[in-house]
This record gives C-alpha cells, sequence and structure tokens, in this order.
C-alpha cells in the first residue's frame, strides 16, 4: 500500500470521527474469505470512480479532486460523500454491503422467483422469512444469533447463482455513481458555499442543513446521472446475459437481458433502502421518498433511451418495465411472506408524487442547476 492511500485512510477515518460517524472498516482483522471478498469489491468499485473522473465530461475542466472510496464499520444502510482537504470521499457502511449481498442470493434462492433464469426447480422456498426489508444488518445479525436465519443462503443452480452476483454488482455500481455525483456535479461544492460541511448522506432524513427541497433535488440529480453510467453498459451487459443460459422468450426481443436485469438491481435496491419517515410527496424530508425516486429513474432511463436508441429499444422498455415491477414486489412478497403491496408505487406515479417532481424540477432548474454552473467538475449537467 502507498503512502497516498495510507494518508487517505488516515484522512477519511479523521472526519468520520469528527462527524460522529463510525470508523473506517479494516478488513484485515476479518476472516480471510470476507476480506478478500471485500477488498475486490472496494477494488472494482475504486476502479469505477477512477474511470468516470477520467472521462472526457471531467477531464474538460480538470478540475476534479481525486475521490477515495472506503467502507466503514457500520452495520446500517448507509452510504455518504464529501471533500475534505482537497481530497473526495466516499464511504459505503458493510451493512449495506453485506445486505445486498444477502438480499440478490436468496431471491435467487427461490424457485419462484425469476423463473427464466437457470433452473429454478433445484431451487427451494425453504428459507425463513425476512421479517421486514428496512431491517439494517444489525438485526440481521441477531436473527442469525437467535438461530431464526440460521444458514447462509446461496442459489444452487450456478446460473442462477451467477445471475445474483450480477444483480449485486449493479446495485453497488449504482451507488458508487450516485455518490460519486454528488462530488463531481458540484452538490458537496454547493453546500460549501451554502456556509455547510459538504457531507452529504443516504441514510439522514432530516439531518441535511439546506432546503429540504434543494437537497432533494440534489438526491434526484445524483440518481439521474447514476441511471445514465448505468444505460451506457447496456451492449455488455446484454452480451454478457445473453451468453447465460436465461430464456426470454416472452419478449419479443432477446436484447431486454441487461436493461431488465438492471432495472431489477436498482429497483430491488430503492425497496430495500425504502425509508419509513418518508411519504410519497413530502417536501418536509430531505430525500424524496423511494418510490418517487423510482419513478424519476424510469423516467431518466425513458429520456435515454429516446435520446440514444431508437423505437424499438423504447418499445422493450416498456415492454418490460411492468413485469420488472411485477417480480420484485412478488420476490418480497415471498421473502417477507407477506401480501404483495403496490400501493407506494402507485402513489409515486400518481398525482401526489407527479406534484413532489413538478417541485423538485422547478427547483433545480430555477435555484439549484445556475448556482451548480461554477461549482461542478463536469461538463454535463442535465437542463
Amino acid at each position: 500500500m502507498d503512502e497516498t492511500q495510507v494518508e487517505l485512510e488516515v484522512l477519511f477515518d479523521k472526519f468520520n470521527k469528527a462527524n460522529g460517524l463510525s470508523k473506517r472498516l479494516d478488513s484485515s482483522f476479518l476472516d480471510p474469505d470476507i476480506q478478500v471478498w471485500l477488498d475486490s469489491i472496494k477494488k472494482v468499485g475504486q476502479k469505477w470512480i477512477n474511470n468516470w473522473a477520467n472521462s472526457r465530461q471531467t477531464k474538460t475542466k480538470g478540475t476534479m479532486p481525486y475521490v477515495h472510496l472506503d467502507f466503514v464499520e457500520s452495520m446500517k444502510i448507509d452510504a455518504f460523500a464529501y471533500e475534505a482537504d482537497g481530497y473526495g470521499f466516499i464511504g459505503i457502511d458493510v451493512g449495506l454491503i453485506l445486505l445486498l449481498n444477502d438480499f440478490f442470493n436468496r431471491l435467487l434462492s427461490s424457485c419462484d422467483i425469476l423463473e427464466n433464469i437457470g433452473n429454478p426447480s433445484v431451487e427451494t422456498n425453504s428459507s425463513a422469512p425476512l421479517p421486514y426489508l428496512t431491517i439494517g444488518l444489525n438485526s440481521y445479525i441477531m436473527l442469525y444469533e437467535k438461530g431464526l436465519l440460521p444458514e447462509k443462503i446461496i442459489p444452487k443452480d450456478e446460473t442462477r447463482r451467477k445471475y445474483a452476483t450480477i444483480l449485486f454488482q449493479l446495485a453497488i455500481r449504482f451507488i458508487v455513481a450516485h455518490e460519486l455525483a454528488h462530488i463531481r456535479n458540484g452538490h458537496c461544492q454547493f453546500k460549501n458555499s451554502q456556509g455547510r460541511k459538504s457531507f452529504i448522506s443516504e441514510l439522514s432524513l432530516s439531518k441535511h442543513s439546506i432546503n429540504n427541497l434543494t437537497q432533494q433535488a440534489l438526491e434526484m440529480d445524483a440518481d439521474a446521472w447514476a441511471t445514465v453510467q448505468g444505460m451506457t453498459i447496456l451492449k455488455g451487459l446484454n452480451d454478457q446475459i445473453n451468453n447465460m443460459p436465461i430464456s426470454w422468450d416472452k419478449y419479443s426481443n432477446p436484447v431486454v437481458g441487461g436493461m431488465f436485469t438492471w432495472i431489477i438491481a436498482v429497483y430491488s435496491y430503492f425497496r430495500l433502502s425504502d425509508q419509513e419517515l418518508s411519504e410519497v410527496g413530502d417536501i418536509c424530508t430531505s430525500h424524496p421518498h423511494q418510490a418517487v425516486r423510482q419513478s424519476m429513474v424510469m423516467s431518466t432511463i425513458y429520456s435515454y433511451l429516446e435520446r440514444e436508441f431508437d423505437e424499438k429499444e423504447l418499445e422493450y422498455y416498456f415492454e418490460i418495465l411492468p413485469d420488472c415491477i411485477k417480480e420484485i414486489e412478488k420476490a418480497i412478497s415471498i421473502l417477507t411472506h407477506n401480501e404483495i403491496d403496490t400501493r407506494t408505487i402507485e402513489k409515486a406515479l400518481g398525482l401526489r408524487g407527479r406534484r413532489n417532481l413538478d417541485l423538485i424540477l422547478n427547483q433545480w432548474k430555477t435555484v439549484i442547476r445556475p448556482q451548480l454552473e461554477t461549482l461542478t467538475y463536469a461538463i454535463d449537467l442535465v437542463p
């Protein structure tokens, strides 16, 4: 490990301590297999960040600081971004990583979920139900200790096992891109310009020190940029998915594989990180309700496909989107042993959700974007 890396880890810990956050995760004290796994995730995440930082959109300005990715010794479901001492920092709670990995493994370990992937007949539905989704890994650990979740759930079918890994990687990639957007798009600098700390967290619904509607707009911009980064890898994702024994027979074109998989991964992340304190259309919290964020992501996908692809891709999108939503809601129903409930996403797509989006977009266009023009490290702010 070089001196700069050590210096960044020390700075990361120093900032966390000063702001009452959990300390940096030292993976050297973990089980060797878990250490290798976590270190490999961090290495890939840092590579994504470096690639995005070296893109034409950021290199044109040439002012973006080096951004360091690290994990936090916390079992919460959180991620955050900030700038300090000339660097950018992204932190992800290890609890979020473990939760996503566990969820996608459980998803593909059920014979009744994603039945077109591999051979679901070798899977079972014998795993204990998750009591609720916004559980936090501290609760997970208690459940394991009490024997209520006594086994590590891994899909038996090789294809389904690989697919669970792909879903996990896509969800992590979205989270990293979202946090990086807070830095590259000037959000952290914007908070500094308001006389506030540059720290932006995913977990806190009411602790942000700027106008809540403004914070909601920053979150939506980060979601939009992360979504576009997801769309840019669709072709490679299609190639990867279509080389696996997966059936897309029900759709008019097999090229839907990449889009279907990306939506399943990100939709799942939003459902897992759903905040019970936030209501659809609530402008008194720092984050829009996750269902409203989901609807914005769907709109961003549409805009990207409309701009970059032809009408056929748009047709495929509208063909698979309802199935993606139904599949994850069914999965959550099976994994929690509860009835399917789509009322929240219906609200987000309804009048309250649309009003919330209108307010956020107006705040973005009239208040925030003009100020970000001089603060962003990139040249591709959305209109």
